[in-house]
């Protein structure tokens, strides 16, 4: 037990314990050494990688011959460990002191990646409904408004500068044909 790596994933925490312990923990076993083991990896993916419990039953019940690994059940067994390590405190001790771990990637966000994966599908989905609405919405808002103001909308700045110019000049001639408020009085000597 002289190697010493340093861990960046799950796989690889799974590959150093296995070549250290020579027991797999992924196998569907009820014996006391693959239940500590499996224990103990939980609790290196949960204090050492960061993972949530949620994304440690996802791994093992992606990777292990164990499919009904649920939350709870990551959540008993790094709580289990915790009572065996009392045991064997030496034992446990120096298999710990092997999993180092690269504090480059922030392995607590793992599970919200796994989420985005699985739901990959479901989220195009909401991605496109909502583009849809939102086009919906962009139709709607313009109702009521003129072709022209709806291509003055689509103009760069340079261009909204030039036609604000000119729509100015457009709207001083019709101010000869408003009514003025104030009118000259002419009084006709007679």
């Amino acid at each position: 037990m002289t190697n010493f790596k340093l861990l960046k994933t799950p796989k690889e925490t799974y590959d150093l314990l296995l070549e250290l312990t020579s027991i797999d923990i992924y196998n569907k076993s009820r014996a006391r050494q693959v239940i500590e083991h499996r224990a103990f990896f939980c609790y290196i993916l949960r204090d050492k990688l960061k993972m949530t419990f949620q994304a440690i039953a996802k791994y093992l019940g992606e990777h292990s011959e164990i499919k009904t690994y649920h939350h709870a059940t990551a959540i008993n067994s790094y709580k289990q460990f915790i009572i065996y390590r009392k045991y064997e405190v030496e034992y446990w001790r120096k298999l710990e002191s092997h999993f180092n771990v690269s504090s480059q990637f922030e392995y607590s966000q793992l599970s919200k990646l796994l989420e985005v994966q699985d739901n990959y599908d479901e989220l195009e989905k909401n991605y496109i409904e909502a583009l849809n609405t939102i086009k919906e919405y962009d139709i709607k808002s313009h109702d009521g408004y003129t072709q022209n103001e709806l291509e003055y909308r689509k103009l760069n700045n340079e261009e909204k500068q030039q036609y604000d110019e000119r729509a100015l000049l457009v709207l001083k001639s019709f101010e000869w044909k408003k009514p003025q408020n104030e009118y000259e009085v002419i009084t006709c000597a007679s």
